[in-house]
C-alpha cells in the first residue's frame, strides 16, 4: 500500500522544486535578453532587442501555463495513489482513447516505452529470425535495435541529403525476398515520404512500421496524422520527447483490428478478454508472446498525459518560442 501522507508531501516538494526550475528558467532569458539589448542599443531600429523582446512576453505566458498545469499533475497523482490501480488501469484506458481520437486511429495500446513500442509491433506482423526490415541510417538505436533482438536483419537504406529521413529511392534498390517490413523514422517530427513508401509496401506486399517517436501531432500533407498512415504507428512518451511522462511510457497504434488483436495480446500475456476485443490465445499465436521487458504500463508513469488538447498544444508553443530564441544569434 502506498502511504497517501509521504506521497502528498512528496508532491508537494517535487512542486515547489518546479515552480522555482520556472522561476529560473524565467530569470535566465531575462538575463540573456537584456545583455543582448545591450549590445544593439548603437542600433535605432534594433530588430534583434525588439524580437526578444516579443518572445520574452511570450515566454511569460507559456512559462505561467506550465506551472498552472503542476496542480492538474498533483491531482492526478493523488487520484492514482488513491484508487491503487497502478497498471493497466482506468486512466490508462482513459489515454489510449483519448490519444484514438487525437491521432485520428482506431485503436492504440500503451507500453512501457517507445523501444517496446517498436518490438511489440514487430512481433504483431511476425517478424522471425532471417527476416529482413529496411531502416534508415540516420535513427535512435532503438529503430535497429529491436530488429536484432528478434534475430531479423536490419538492412540500412540512405538517407535524404535534405531531410535526413529515409530516401524512398534507396529502399526500392534494397527489397529481396526476406524483406518483410519498411521501419520509416519521421526525424524529429518531420514526416518521411510516406506517400512513396506506402506505394512501394504495397507493390510487394511488405508491412509498413511507422517510427513517430518524435512526431507526435505532426500532420502529414493531406492532414492525417502521423503514425496513422503505415500499418502500425509506435510512439515514444520519453521525458524529453513532445509528449513526455514521468519516467517512460509508449503507444502502438494501428486501423487493422486483426493487428489490433495481436498488439493487444502482447502485453498481458495472451489474456484473451482485454479492452473489449477479443484476442488471440497462447496456442493461436505462440509466436507472438515473447518476454518483452516491463511491458505492462503504469498508471502513475502516464497519468499526467490526461490534460486537455490546449495544454498539450501550448507544450509545442513554448518549445518554439524558445527555439526561435535560441537560433536568433545565428540569424
Amino acid at each position: 500500500m502506498i502511504d497517501l501522507d509521504e506521497f502528498r508531501n512528496s508532491l508537494q516538494t517535487m512542486q515547489r522544486e518546479t515552480q522555482q526550475s520556472i522561476k529560473d528558467i524565467g530569470g535566465n532569458i531575462d538575463a540573456i535578453v537584456s545583455a543582448r539589448q545591450d549590445s544593439n542599443s548603437d542600433d535605432e531600429h534594433d530588430p534583434e532587442g525588439s524580437t526578444l523582446a516579443f518572445e520574452r512576453s511570450q515566454s511569460d505566458s507559456l512559462l505561467k501555463q506550465a506551472e498552472s498545469r503542476l496542480r492538474d499533475i498533483d491531482a492526478a497523482l493523488i487520484r492514482v495513489a488513491e484508487s491503487q490501480s497502478l497498471i493497466l488501469g482506468p486512466e490508462v484506458e482513459l489515454l489510449e482513447k483519448n490519444l484514438n481520437e487525437y491521432l485520428q486511429c482506431k485503436y492504440s495500446v500503451g507500453v512501457s516505452s517507445g523501444t517496446d513500442a517498436l518490438l511489440i509491433a514487430l512481433m504483431a506482423i511476425d517478424i522471425r529470425p532471417g527476416d529482413e526490415v529496411i531502416l534508415p541510417t540516420y535513427s535512435f538505436f532503438a529503430t535497429a535495435g529491436v530488429v536484432s533482438r528478434l534475430n531479423a536483419k536490419p538492412v540500412f537504406a540512405e538517407s535524404d541529403p535534405v531531410t535526413f529521413n529515409i530516401d524512398p529511392a534507396s529502399i526500392r534498390k534494397l527489397i529481396t525476398k526476406n524483406t518483410k517490413a519498411i521501419v520509416p523514422v519521421h526525424l524529429y517530427g518531420q514526416s518521411a515520404e510516406m506517400d512513396e513508401i506506402m506505394k512501394i509496401a504495397d507493390e510487394y506486399n511488405i508491412k509498413v512500421i511507422e517510427d513517430a517517436a518524435q512526431a507526435i501531432g505532426t500532420q502529414y500533407k493531406d492532414g492525417r496524422r502521423l503514425g496513422n498512415i503505415g500499418h502500425i504507428g509506435c510512439f515514444s512518451f520519453y521525458p524529453s520527447k513532445n509528449l513526455g511522462c514521468f519516467g517512460d511510457g509508449g503507444l502502438v497504434t494501428t486501423n487493422d483490428e486483426e493487428l489490433a488483436k495481436i498488439l493487444i495480446s502482447n502485453f498481458p500475456h495472451g489474456a484473451t478478454t482485454i479492452k473489449g476485443i477479443g484476442v488471440y490465445s497462447q496456442s493461436e499465436k505462440s509466436v507472438i508472446y515473447m518476454t518483452v521487458s516491463s511491458n505492462e504500463v503504469n498508471d502513475v508513469v502516464r497519468l499526467t498525459h490526461q490534460v486537455d488538447p490546449k495544454a498539450f498544444i501550448n507544450v509545442y508553443d513554448l518549445r518554439q518560442v524558445f527555439g526561435k530564441f535560441y537560433i536568433s544569434p545565428i540569424k
